[in-house]
């Protein structure tokens, strides 16, 4: 969709769900999925700017975008098609 669409033309969008998360949500998916997987947390670099939300308004009003999924349902969707590919020999084997 942004790809083709002419407004996108030369134009930076965020395309997520437009809500924050934190980091350990996507932590706990990874480890439902893959029992045994270690985290290794480190400390934050005082450098990197803590963030909020990104903005989608530029998305929606330019290209009618509206985010279909949540972070934990297509973080699940793609970890299940990765597990497909592997599967298939078509993605390294986690």
């Amino acid at each position: 969709m942004t790809l083709t669409h002419p407004q996108a033309r030369n134009q930076i969008f965020n395309l997520t769900y437009g809500q924050s998360r934190p980091i350990n949500d996507l932590v706990e998916i990874t480890k439902k999925n893959f029992p045994g997987v270690k985290t290794e947390y480190k400390e934050r670099d005082k450098l990197i700017p803590f963030r909020g939300t990104l903005c989608i308004d530029k998305a929606k009003k330019l290209l009618g975008y509206n985010p279909a999924y949540p972070i934990d349902k297509g973080f699940q969707q793609y970890i299940d098609w990765y597990k497909s590919m592997a599967s298939q020999g078509g993605a390294p084997h986690a």
